[in-house]
């Protein structure tokens, strides 16, 4: 993998270079930049090919390689075999430095490894075959329908009448409750009816089941449709004095378990017009008649007759 930014250890970089001369510092400090942009541990070209790469001379590059070499800063090669045994090879075979060099030098190959770069290539490359078997071995459990987990139902609290509200297993798409709570579904139909009007509609925008579901929500956590009500007419006051507030009139925003409760408490409920509170059919009876009428109940069950306390 090509690097555009590599770390460079200049603790090990002033260590391993303190006996090299300027110049040949210079050319190990091209050859690590080639390798971090190749994406590669090491050097490796015909000696005529590398003044393109690394700015010098075949002679200059071969000297930098042997203080390399010399001063185990990094491991080189030419032809295959280790600097320091290839000079060897020469001396046994009759052949000078200097004769090799201005002869044969131009075809042959050197090769410069740096430790440090191979190591963290190595770890890199561990770690990379880990992360594909780990995520191989993820993609196998997720395609067995045996680990998936059954739905859960949940009943809403107060009446055992309705099957409730069915939570979708992860992956599926969302299927409404069949059958849905009766009163539930009646008084979301009211306040989407309510919200559409408010919005400007003339006619009721259909719903989604998630914004039912949310509805459904506020009304298992024991909110009224009273109180649901009062708070979308204080979201649409809100929304004529604010025009940037309207994008935020929607269901999941307004009843959302963790704003709802402080929007309930701002807003006073406005009776709803198919649900009026119950009014008083008559006027409240004086004390005496309501003292009358109890002495008579206890009167014709044989009890004595006691004081009632008004």
């Amino acid at each position: 993998m090509k690097e555009h930014y590599t770390n460079l250890h200049w603790g090990d970089w002033f260590k391993d270079t303190a006996c090299l001369r300027p110049a040949t510092r210079g050319i190990w400090l091209d050859m690590i930049g080639e390798m971090a942009r190749r994406g590669t541990d090491r050097i490796h070209s015909q000696f005529d090919r590398l003044p393109f790469v690394l700015r010098d001379t075949p002679a200059g590059i071969m000297q930098a390689a042997i203080e390399l070499a010399e001063n185990d800063t990094a491991d080189v090669l030419v032809d295959g075999v280790p600097l320091l045994a290839w000079r060897s090879k020469l001396s046994a075979d009759g052949i000078s430095e200097l004769d090799w060099i201005t002869n044969r030098m131009a075809k042959a190959y050197l090769t410069v490894i740096c430790r440090r770069r191979a190591k963290e290539l190595e770890i890199r490359k561990i770690r990379s075959e880990a992360g594909k078997k780990g995520m191989a071995q993820r993609w196998q459990t997720d395609n067995k329908p045996d680990n998936k987990p059954p739905n859960k139902p949940v009943t809403p609290s107060g009446n055992g009448n309705g099957n409730g509200i069915t939570e979708g297993v992860q992956g599926e798409t969302p299927k409404p409750p069949e059958p849905e709570y009766k009163p539930w579904r009646e008084s979301a139909d009211r306040i989407l009816a309510k919200m559409s009007t408010l919005a400007g509609h003339t006619t009721p925008v259909p719903s989604t089941v998630q914004e039912r579901e949310v509805i459904y929500g506020a009304l298992n956590e024991g909110y009224t449709e009273v109180q649901l009500l009062a708070v979308v007419k204080i979201a649409d006051k809100e929304c004529r004095e604010n025009a940037g507030q309207r994008r935020f009139f929607t269901p999941s925003c307004l009843f959302s378990l963790k704003t709802l409760p402080g929007r309930v408490r701002s807003a006073k409920p406005v009776p709803s017009a198919t649900h009026q509170p119950p009014q008083p059919t008559s006027a409240p009876l004086p004390p005496e008649v309501i003292r009358e009428k109890v002495a008579r109940s206890f009167a014709e069950a044989g009890q004595p007759t006691r004081r009632a306390i008004i």
